[in-house]
């Protein structure tokens, strides 16, 4: 992964499951990333997937304690993202 201004960020991290991991907790910069897909050795051909998930608010749905939810993954590697308000 690519910041706005061209620098490296970070890489992909992954196991022999074949999924690979970005793992940012916090993007440097505002602006447009780029990330590279490719196979760990670089001679493979083949379908890949890609899915983009933001644990912050930005995207996440607001519930409340009287919230009914039902949902469903539909895609490998996806998170549905949530946030709620409460007292300590």
């Amino acid at each position: 992964m690519y910041g706005p201004d061209g620098g490296f960020i970070t890489e992909a991290s992954g196991g022999s499951s074949g999924l690979a991991r970005i793992d940012v907790s916090s993007l440097p910069q505002t602006g447009t990333y780029i990330l590279l897909a490719m196979d760990s050795g670089g001679g493979d051909t083949g379908n890949y997937g890609l899915s983009l998930q933001f644990v912050q608010p930005s995207c996440a749905e607001v519930i409340g304690c009287t919230t009914d939810l039902t949902a469903a993954l539909d895609h490998r590697a996806e998170m549905d993202a949530y946030t709620f308000e409460a007292a300590a």
